[in-house]
């Protein structure tokens, strides 16, 4: 356990909160009460129902204008040893997982610790050869077209209680992927 970057009290600005967790690259804060009481947990989730509930205009950009076009992924027969180590390297909770160019599943720390994959060093024993990506990953990955708007990617994220969303031509090439802090951070930058 650590102690976490940020706390917020009820009374907090939740904007001055959105700020200071897009900064410190954290994704939930912890409310407490001025004697330091947990009181619950405020995500970027929140954030983005509130964004999605309160302005109705918010957000109608296309997608390509904001994701980020440079993407780590993984292949189906990646070990799931090395996932666990780009997943470390990176600050990653999911990678997609891309085979010849197209985008074929998604493998995230659900996935891996729902099956029992907690200790890379002992998945990575020089007598196996797996588990791989394919026994792990989900099927079939959410994706958007590029022309799609970051509020279609936001719903899309509240909906099916994801992190991100890949960004895909027609024939499913991977050319991005926006994730909840891409939206915050826009729906920040007009504030």
């Amino acid at each position: 356990m650590e102690d976490p970057k940020i706390t917020a009290v009820p009374s907090d600005d939740a904007v001055s909160v959105l700020r200071k967790m897009l900064k410190y690259d954290e994704w939930y804060s912890p409310v407490i009460d001025e004697s330091g009481k947990y009181l619950g947990i405020f995500g970027l989730e929140n954030a983005i129902k509130h964004i999605l509930d309160s302005d109705e205009s918010a957000l109608l950009i296309p997608i390509s204008e904001v994701m980020q076009k440079s993407v780590v992924y993984v292949e189906p027969d990646t070990p799931v040893h090395k996932v666990w180590q780009l997943m470390r390297k990176h600050g990653f909770a999911a990678l997609p997982v891309v085979k010849e160019g197209k985008i074929v599943g998604v493998i995230a720390e659900y996935d891996l610790l729902s099956r029992g994959y907690t200790r890379p060093d002992f998945e990575a024993d020089s007598y196996r050869k797996g588990p791989f990506v394919y026994e792990v990953m989900s099927t079939p990955p959410v994706t958007l077209l590029p022309t799609a708007t970051l509020r279609d990617a936001a719903e899309l994220m509240i909906k099916r209680d994801i992190g991100r969303v890949y960004i895909v031509d027609e024939e499913k090439h991977l050319l991005g992927v926006i994730d909840r802090s891409d939206v915050v951070s826009k729906w920040l930058s007009s504030k």
